[in-house]
């Protein structure tokens, strides 16, 4: 890990989580992302400001502690945002809106392709992109297969995470696959527990996903090793 990152990483969190904030009303609602006072996340309430810069500087400095100060950088705060965002989104509303999923695939895309050629390292670009496809189509099946089991939705973020993971190894995808089905179990036998769901009730599986990928990406090198 590499904790001067981190805490940088969480810093910026911090900074940005009024304004993811205001996404998490803004873009379900489908209204502007970028109205009056967006950075200071207006329309929303102090509590939601509070959780999500919370929110946020715990994704950023994971995902900042797991990659360092390295040409992929960029490309992991972006997700850590946008990470955040999902969560809250998908919790209150059962939706991981296009709005997000589809500018942090691009991002990821692009400033990956960028840090690959900084690093002169098409492998973990080539694998990265297998990755995203493989996880795709692997959780199509199960949607098409399995309505019930996941929406278009987590599709799409599978073939998100898949990119990201991807890029960092084989045993950083596993490692966050694996989390995150640990943490959707543990978040249904909770919300069971309190009787707010039934075994026949909607279940939001993205913020476990999602979850598993911040661990498996800070995490990832003291589980697995260095890279």
């Amino acid at each position: 890990m590499h904790p001067i990152p981190g805490l940088a990483g969480a810093a910026l969190g911090v900074l940005l989580g009024p304004f993811l904030a205001g996404l998490t009303v803004r873009v379900p609602a489908a209204e502007s992302c970028f109205p009056a006072g967006w950075w200071q996340g207006a329309g929303t309430g102090p509590r939601r400001r509070a959780a999500l810069a919370l929110g946020a500087a715990l994704a950023l400095g994971l995902v900042a502690a797991g990659v360092g100060f390295s040409a992929g950088l960029p490309a992991y705060l972006w997700f850590g945002a946008a990470g955040a965002v999902l969560v809250v989104t998908d919790l209150e509303h059962y939706r991981l809106p296009n709005r997000i999923t589809y500018p942090t695939c691009v991002a990821g895309l692009a400033l990956l392709g960028g840090a690959a050629v900084v690093r002169r390292d098409g492998a973990a670009y080539g694998r990265a992109l297998i990755a995203m496809v493989v996880l795709l189509a692997a959780f199509l099946l199960v949607a098409l297969s399995a309505p019930a089991a996941f929406g278009l939705g987590d599709v799409k973020l599978a073939g998100l995470l898949g990119l990201y993971l991807g890029w960092l190894g084989t045993g950083h995808l596993l490692l966050g696959l694996l989390a995150g089905i640990v943490a959707g179990a543990l978040h249904a036998v909770g919300l069971l527990a309190t009787r707010r769901t039934s075994w026949t009730g909607e279940f939001a599986y993205g913020p476990a996903l999602i979850v598993g990928a911040l661990l498996a990406i800070g995490l990832g090198d003291l589980v697995l090793g260095p890279r």
